[in-house]
């Protein structure tokens, strides 16, 4: 549910300041959601690119150790589930861009409505 909030917020912020006098808020509030939407999209794939990565290194282990066929398609068909060390794969640097980009939303939403 928050994330839903805040993707609401990120969309709100843009249409109430186009209805004020700030048409630099206004585009400031569009890059930021457009921002905010990007970062949102590249979180998820780092984390899958990985867990892919070890999931190949696996593989490629196993056939190092000499797995047959049916072993190998049977890791294949197992899930693939995403470990601690796939989430650090992502740079600390986009939280903080992920939550300045909440702060400075939250931040025009307010104008916007003040103004």
């Amino acid at each position: 549910m928050p994330k839903l909030f805040l993707i609401v917020v990120m969309f709100l912020t843009p249409a109430i300041l186009y209805f004020t006098e700030h048409q630099i808020l206004f585009w400031l509030a569009i890059i930021n959601a457009a921002s905010y939407l990007i970062i949102g999209l590249i979180i998820p794939n780092l984390i899958a690119h990985s867990s892919m990565v070890s999931f190949k290194s696996k593989l490629e282990q196993m056939v190092q150790d000499g797995a047959t066929d049916q072993e190998i398609e049977e890791a294949f068909d197992e899930e693939i589930l995403i470990a601690e060390e796939d989430r650090m794969a992502v740079p600390q640097w986009l939280y903080y861009l992920t939550l300045f980009n909440i702060v400075l939303a939250v931040s025009l939403l307010v104008i916007g409505l003040v103004v």
